[in-house]
């Protein structure tokens, strides 16, 4: 992917982030913005995987919003784990959203 794609996106991410902060003077470093936009793009990538085999498992051909709101409740449960893998500078580390 391109360079700018990937700042425009990370920048779109940290400016997300400030929005929830109750402290305007609360700030977030460039290494966790980046790996909440990881993070961000891979639960999407998720929800989409998720929601084309739905759309699948009911002979559709097109995924519609039906299909995503069947598979949302599973996404997000707190029993549910979406491995997450991030490339860092040093080593490989796995995380798992709950």
């Amino acid at each position: 992917r391109r360079m700018e794609e990937r700042t425009t996106e990370v920048e779109t991410v940290g400016k997300l982030l400030s929005l929830f902060f109750k402290d305007e003077k609360t700030k977030v470093s460039g290494d966790a913005v980046i790996l909440m936009a990881e993070m961000l793009k891979i639960f999407v990538e998720e929800a989409a995987r998720r929601s084309q085999k739905q759309a699948a498992a009911e002979d559709c051909d097109v995924v519609d919003i039906e299909h995503f709101e069947k598979i949302l409740p599973q996404l997000v449960s707190t029993h549910s784990t979406i491995p997450v893998t991030e490339f860092h500078s040093r080593s490989l580390f796995t995380f798992f959203i709950p």
